[in-house]
């Protein structure tokens, strides 16, 4: 997605920075998905409580998902991440209007059991795009890393979507 003002913005809050201005983040909701088990389908996660969702981004308002992964041994494969999109699979193109990211795997090491892999995506943009009057979904697509087979594994998987109050405060 092809964002023309954003360096413009970051240039902005850059310079607001550097004169002795203050920027916050303050959780104001979250919304939890029952804990589930990836394997190697795609896997799809309610919110409950996110019904009209979009009526509640506003401008001030940003959203992130959190995706917290609990694996024995480092997957090797990657997964995408969507909203909105249940019948998303590995051939659904990041061109998707639900697309929210790919998420990878770094390895923790062989001492390393049920290692934890924590990602966040920004999702804010995306729920005024796909949001319903249902709840929203997130859905986790295993995909193959390219000339790799994928192992079979599972692992627990833990999501939330949280409602962030951005303030960029005013000089004086």
């Amino acid at each position: 997605m092809n964002r023309p003002f954003a360096q413009q913005d970051d240039d902005q809050l850059k310079r607001h920075l550097d004169r002795g201005g203050r920027v916050s983040l303050e959780s104001r909701q979250t919304f939890e998905a029952p804990l589930a088990r990836l394997g190697s389908s795609p896997l799809v996660l309610t919110f409950p409580g996110t019904e009209d969702l979009p009526k509640r981004v506003l401008n001030d308002i940003k959203v992130r998902v959190n995706v917290r992964f609990t694996h024995s041994e480092t997957p090797n494969y990657a997964v995408l991440a969507f909203l909105n999109a249940p019948r998303a699979d590995a051939r659904t193109p990041d061109s998707d209007p639900g697309f929210l990211g790919s998420i990878g795997f770094f390895d923790h090491g062989p001492q390393a059991h049920h290692a934890e892999t924590v990602a966040r995506l920004s999702g804010g943009e995306i729920v005024k795009r796909v949001g319903k009057p249902s709840p929203m979904t997130l859905t986790l697509v295993p995909i193959a890393l390219p000339n790799r087979q994928m192992k079979a594994q599972t692992m627990d998987v833990k999501a939330s979507l949280e409602l962030m109050l951005s303030k960029v405060e005013k000089l004086r």
